[in-house]
Order: structure tokens, then C-alpha cells, then sequence
């Protein structure tokens, strides 16, 4: 998610992970499609009522083309009555916006704190939508501690 479709992060939390080695390689070890989650998403077309059930609890939710590809997303939080996924969806370009199952999360790290986000779509080399990555999910994986 980029700037202005991502969640403002006043402190960069991944700033605690630079400058240990440990951690990022730990990190470089772990691919993306082994930790990646469902992403909340809707079709470009969606109606108001669809965007919501779309997004639960989740504030921004991917917006893809009927045959997956990812388009870009929106934040729910931006909705009024009668706007359609195609009037807030900020467009991304897949290649530089998200990441591939098999780059590792120091990558998606790193491409999270380019976009100023707390998650990165993951895809395929289609440019389908088939995953997400978030901070949480990168702060749990840094935690694990390797077995002496």
C-alpha cells in the first residue's frame, strides 16, 4: 500500500530491525509465501455495501480485476454512500507495490518501508493478487529465536 493508501506510521517500527544482523538475517531466511495471510480484497466494480463486507475489520482492502490481477486499494475509512471501489482505489503498479511468494521478508520489509506501509501485497508473476505480508507478521518472524 503506498502513501497515501497505507496506514501513516509516525515511528518507523522496522528502524529496530536495521541495524541488527541477527534479526534481518533471520528474516532473509524466511520466505514470503510461507508466512503470507488472505488479503481483505473487492472487485474494481463493488458497490458501497460490498466494500464494507469486503473490508470487516480491516481499513484498507486490495481492489483486483475479475481475473485476480491487483489494481491497487483503498482505504475504507475515505467510503461515503454510492462510491465504488473504482472511485478511491489508489492505483499501484504490482511490480514496485508488492512482493513475489518467493522473495524473503527482508524484502517485503524493505518494500514496506519504501510504500510508507504497514503490509505489501504479495502476487504472482501474472500480477494476481494471492497474498499479504504485515508488520506484525515480520515482528513475529524477528522474534523467533534461532535454537543454540
Amino acid at each position: 500500500m503506498g502513501e497515501a493508501g497505507a496506514q501513516a506510521m509516525s515511528d518507523d517500527p522496522a528502524e529496530e530491525y536495521l541495524g541488527d544482523a541477527k534479526v534481518l538475517d533471520r528474516l532473509a531466511g524466511v520466505p514470503v509465501h510461507e508466512v503470507m495471510r488472505s488479503p481483505a480484497v473487492v472487485f474494481v466494480g463493488a458497490e458501497h455495501m460490498s466494500l464494507r463486507d469486503a473490508a470487516g475489520r480491516r481499513r484498507f482492502i486490495y481492489v483486483i480485476e475479475r481475473d485476480g490481477r491487483l489494481v491497487g486499494w483503498l482505504d475504507t475509512n475515505e467510503l461515503q454512500p454510492g462510491q465504488t471501489a473504482h472511485d478511491l482505489t489508489t492505483h499501484a503498479d504490482p511490480g514496485t507495490a508488492s512482493v513475489m511468494p518467493d522473495d524473503t521478508l527482508d524484502v517485503a520489509l524493505d518494500r514496506m518501508r519504501s510504500l510508507g506501509s504497514q503490509s505489501v501485497s504479495v502476487i504472482d508473476d501474472r500480477h494476481r493478487l494471492i497474498g499479504e505480508v504485515t508488520m506484525m507478521t515480520i515482528e513475529d518472524a524477528a522474534a523467533v529465536e534461532e535454537p543454540t
